[in-house]
């Protein structure tokens, strides 16, 4: 602009990776600058790791206290949550539904009229007859 050439850190590392020699002293300040910075940059992500990883297992001690371990066996009824037909924010338990495979300790896949869908321990609820809860009670 104005028939200058601007300076800054990016000419000073040019002009060092060209060879030029003329005002060495501001290119080494540029090329310190250049490296200086990339040193606090470098600290400045490490520092921000350590403290993403603190938080995460601060979140998951909050997470884990009010967390239920929920197993379910094949052949089992459960019900699940999904979303309500009236409303796309309600949530609503429907079911019993059959579970037919354990997918692994919290994935469950389930029959829902001649299909199959796997759905999360989070979103099941195990399903108790209606009669064998009067037995047990009387």
């Amino acid at each position: 602009m104005y028939g200058q050439s601007p300076r800054g850190p990016i000419n000073g590392v040019a002009d060092i990776c060209k060879g030029n020699e003329e005002d060495s002293n501001e290119i080494m300040f540029a090329y310190e600058y250049v490296r200086n910075m990339i040193d606090r940059i470098e600290d400045t992500c490490k520092l921000a790791q350590e403290s993403v990883s603190k938080k995460a297992e601060k979140y998951k001690e909050y997470s884990d206290r009010k967390s239920k371990s929920r197993k379910f066996e094949i052949g089992g009824k459960v019900l699940i949550l999904l979303p309500d037909d009236s409303s796309k924010i309600l949530a609503t338990w429907k079911g019993p539904f059959k579970i037919i495979a354990v997918k692994s300790n919290v994935n469950y896949e389930i029959k829902i009229n001649n299909t199959t869908k796997t759905f999360h321990a989070n979103m099941l609820k195990q399903y108790f007859d209606r009669h064998s809860v009067e037995t047990y009670l009387y």
